[in-house]
Parts: structure tokens; C-alpha cells; sequence
């Protein structure tokens, strides 16, 4: 009886000597882990690459919001200028029968060439500004964005080489990634829609804008993504503006609000003095 007790105690010590030795490997190995990021938390690379990776976010952000509110489209210079609406149709000829055609794609590579040419205007100057904040010498060519547009998703690749001297040690840096959740093949399908049968009517395509907010539920509260549907149009070719005729385009601006980015694009229509 008693040899029997004896074992069990023992089968505990050695059941507890192993707990305690694991837990206190686990506590010295979570301890490594922590000081190992310290390190490298504060090395100089580490700091750039942390400033460049909320630089990408940043002004990729910013690129989409642009393109998507102006028709899916950029063009260089833009983000100096005052915001247009693109007018992603427009009349044939004026001197001839009545129409109108495509004037601007709205597409995931249209979006995908707005928003690399926005991150060329903008990246270097306006977010890295040449690395001045830091002490460390800083070298970098000139970099070089990559966007997938898929249907829910966008990734944007940023090919960017850095060399940051540390003392006698150079740090490396080459490649960025940020993905975004954002439903793009549902804007490109609506947008499309809307064109092509403005192009086939000529005309404000109200059927076809009611098939499609049943098509995508929009008509809820909240849960819209379409909110606002604006609709200008001119009375007349010409208007006085003080002592000036000023001629007026017949054309729709359509506005939809996504969760997180608006969108608008612009139709001219064939109309005025037909």
C-alpha cells in the first residue's frame, strides 16, 4: 500500500517538475520574443518602413476616393486642380442625327490607371517629402505602384527600393502591400448599365435605374449604396450671365454613395436644339 502511494507522489513531482519547466520555458521564450521586437521595433528600418507602409494607405486611399468621384478616371495634375466629373459619354456630332457614345471608360483598368497616375502625382512630395523627418541617410529610386482591381478587393503592390544607412549597417527595403475591401465589380456593372442605355435612349434611363437598385437592394435606409441620383439639365443653349451668353451642356450627373468611397460620373446628352 504504502510503495503504491509512493509512486503516485511520485508520478506527481515529475508531473509537476515538467509543468514548471515548460511554463518557464514558455515565460523565457515569450521574453526572447518581446526583447526581439523591441530591437527591432527600434531600429532605423523599421521606423521607415512603418512610415512608408502609412504613407501607401494613405495616399492609396486618397487615389481611390479621387478616381471614383470623378468617373473612374485621372488625369496627371489632377489632385492640384479643382475635382471634375467625367463625362463618361457624350454627343456624336452636333452638325449630325442625334446620339451620343463613350467618351471614358469606367473599368477596373481605367481605376487601377487613375489611381497609379493620382500615387505618381502625389506619393513622393506629398507623404514621403524626401525622408526629411529622419536623422538616418536615406537613399530610394523612384517607386512604382501595381493595382489589382478585382471584384471585391483591391491590392495595391508598391515596388519601392530603400537603403537606410545605420552607422556602418545598411537596411534594405523593397516591397509594400495594402489591400482594400471594396465592392468595385458592383459600381462597374452599375455604371455600366446606366451608359449604355443612356447611349441606346439618348435619353435619362429611369427603367434601367430601377432595375438596378432592386437588382442590388439599394432602395433600403442604411443599407443604400445608392443615396442621391441627381439630374441636370439645361433649358436652353444659352443663357445670359451678365452682359455674356453663356452656352449650357445638357447633361446628367449621377451621384452614388458607397459605404466608404463616393462615386460620380457625368452623361452629356444629345438634346439641346434637336
Amino acid at each position: 500500500m504504502e510503495t503504491k502511494k509512493r509512486s503516485q507522489v511520485t508520478v506527481f513531482i515529475i508531473i509537476g517538475l515538467i509543468l514548471l519547466f515548460t511554463f518557464a520555458f514558455v515565460f523565457y521564450a515569450a521574453k526572447q520574443n518581446i526583447i526581439q521586437i523591441d530591437r527591432i521595433m527600434a531600429t532605423p528600418g523599421f521606423e521607415v518602413r512603418n512610415y512608408v507602409q502609412d504613407c501607401l494607405e494613405l495616399v492609396s486611399d486618397e487615389a481611390l476616393g479621387a478616381v471614383l468621384a470623378q468617373g473612374g478616371n485621372y488625369e496627371t495634375g489632377g489632385a492640384f486642380e479643382s475635382a471634375k466629373v467625367y463625362k463618361l459619354a457624350k454627343p456624336i456630332d452636333k452638325n449630325g442625327p442625334p446620339g451620343i457614345q463613350k467618351n471614358y471608360e469606367f473599368s477596373s483598368g481605367s481605376i487601377a490607371t487613375g489611381i497609379e497616375t493620382y500615387f505618381d502625382d502625389v506619393f513622393l512630395d506629398g507623404c514621403i517629402q524626401n525622408f526629411d523627418d529622419f536623422p538616418q541617410t536615406t537613399e530610394f529610386d523612384k517607386p512604382e505602384l501595381d493595382v489589382e482591381v478585382g471584384d471585391s478587393l483591391l491590392i495595391f503592390n508598391l515596388f519601392f527600393p530603400i537603403i537606410v544607412y545605420d552607422g556602418e549597417d545598411a537596411i534594405n527595403l523593397e516591397r509594400f502591400t495594402y489591400k482594400k475591401n471594396i465592392k468595385i465589380g458592383e459600381m462597374i456593372d452599375f455604371v455600366n448599365k446606366v451608359v449604355d442605355s443612356s447611349i441606346e435612349l439618348n435619353e435619362f434611363p429611369e427603367d434601367t435605374l430601377k432595375g438596378l437598385i432592386d437588382d442590388y437592394d439599394l432602395a433600403r435606409p442604411r443599407k443604400a449604396k445608392i443615396t442621391i441620383l441627381q439630374q441636370e439639365v439645361a433649358k436652353g443653349p444659352y443663357e445670359t450671365y451678365g452682359n455674356e451668353p453663356r452656352e449650357f451642356e445638357d447633361f446628367a450627373y449621377y451621384f452614388v454613395l458607397d459605404d466608404n468611397f463616393p462615386l460620380a460620373f457625368g452623361i452629356q446628352y444629345d438634346w439641346i436644339g434637336r
